[in-house]
């Protein structure tokens, strides 16, 4: 049995493929799914949502990046991939808004504040740190935290997006 390899060609348009399409507007719709749910909310088998991705990828119509595990899938056009993909694991995620809300602070007072203990707050920041997210300064015996310039603004927009999407949700709930 044939195994078909994509190759590109200059006569072909890369979405003509309905299914290849529709991997795309999914991704498009719904940038930061990974591949399984790439595969539900399009309908599409999850072997050949694989394939299609792969295709997709080579050709630099979608990117992917790994984060916290988990390989999720954006337009290439978008930027910031690597702190959306983050912004995706509730666990960072939360410590990134609580650094959004306190604003500079010490290890012990943002785990008051995510009411957990302070060394999964230390190893979410590690990580968060290494990833170029956070900002950590050594004053005397503890630890200063702030976000990077880049992801407060990006967090502030995320918050507006969802916000606003909330708004829409309720609006249509009550014409409905």
């Amino acid at each position: 049995m044939a195994v078909s390899k994509y190759e590109p060609s200059g006569d072909s348009c890369l979405l003509e493929n309905d299914r290849r399409r529709t991997i795309y507007e999914t991704v498009e719709a719904e940038p930061g799914l990974c591949l399984s749910t790439v595969s539900e909310e399009s309908g599409v088998a999850l072997s050949t949502v694989r394939y299609h991705v792969r295709v997709l990828e080579d050709e630099n119509v979608i990117q992917s990046v790994t984060a916290c595990g988990k390989r999720r899938y954006f337009p290439f056009s978008q930027d910031d991939v690597e702190l959306r993909s983050v912004l995706f694991e509730p666990a960072k995620r939360r410590v990134l808004e609580a650094l959004a809300t306190l604003g500079p602070t010490h290890n012990a007072r943002l785990a008051t504040a995510l009411e957990c203990d302070s060394s999964t707050v230390s190893h979410h920041l590690s990580m968060l740190e290494d990833a170029g997210f956070v900002v950590r300064e050594r004053d005397g015996r503890t630890v200063v935290n702030e976000l990077a310039p880049t992801v407060e603004s990006a967090i502030f927009e995320d918050w507006s997006n969802h916000e606003s999407d909330e708004s829409e949700s309720r609006l249509e709930a009550e014409v409905a």
